[in-house]
């Protein structure tokens, strides 16, 4: 199984790089790239524009769509992590490759991590653009929807 691995690094974090490392090695994963460009002291209105059509004060805010409690001003890693993820997709999209892993520095790796990706992979659905393989953003199967033996809730 190879594809390209993205790992989105703050790289004052130095602590989290170690850890990832530590991980990817007792996993063996070894072909790895950190995404490190764009921290955020050096993330500017111009780094978003380039990539996004916002005005400067949609830059410092968010859609009230997603956050029911209205809008507030971005802070500066949130727009720091958008950057770093359009990179990785970017860089993966270059590849040819049919799919990529991007993971975030905090990401803590199940024991035998590529058996079980391989294996949920396996059941994954055709039709499939995105697939979320761990918990984040308070996006969570609760423990009543969860099945045996299911993988992907769609």
């Amino acid at each position: 199984m190879t594809f390209p691995i993205y790992v989105i690094h703050y790289t004052a974090n130095k602590k989290r790089k170690k850890f990832i490392d530590w991980q990817f090695q007792i996993e063996g994963i070894d072909d790895y790239q950190y995404i490190e460009e764009y921290d955020k002291e050096k993330v500017t209105y111009g780094h978003y524009r380039k990539y996004f059509n916002v005005t400067e004060s949609e830059f410092k805010q968010r859609q009230p769509r997603y956050f029911p409690w209205g809008l507030h001003n971005l802070k500066e890693e949130e727009v720091s992590l958008c950057l770093k993820h359009k990179l990785a997709l970017e860089k993966f999209l270059k590849t040819g490759e049919s799919y990529c892993l991007i993971f975030e520095d905090d990401v803590i790796l199940a024991d035998n991590f590529l058996v079980k990706l391989n294996d949920y992979l396996s059941y994954i659905p055709q039709d499939w653009g995105i697939a979320f393989i761990g918990q984040a953003v308070d996006k969570r199967i609760s423990k009543e929807e969860l099945q045996t033996q299911k993988y992907w809730y769609l």
